[in-house]
């Protein structure tokens, strides 16, 4: 699922079927320069560290 939070900014969310869920948000706060910052947890091994991650990608 995607959803536009304002022209800048998207958050997207997934489930897998085999129970793992993750989710990002992604801002662009220049003209082809996104941060994003993501998440995903497996809800059939809730005991286990959940993964995050931060991305910078910058274009000229």
């Amino acid at each position: 699922m995607q959803h536009a939070l304002d022209p800048l900014t998207t958050v997207k969310t997934r489930v897998n079927n085999s129970g793992r869920a993750s989710a990002l948000i992604q801002h662009e706060w220049r003209p082809k320069s996104l941060f994003t910052i993501s998440g995903e947890v497996d809800s059939r091994a809730i005991e286990k560290s959940a993964k995050i991650g931060l991305a910078l990608a910058l274009k000229p």
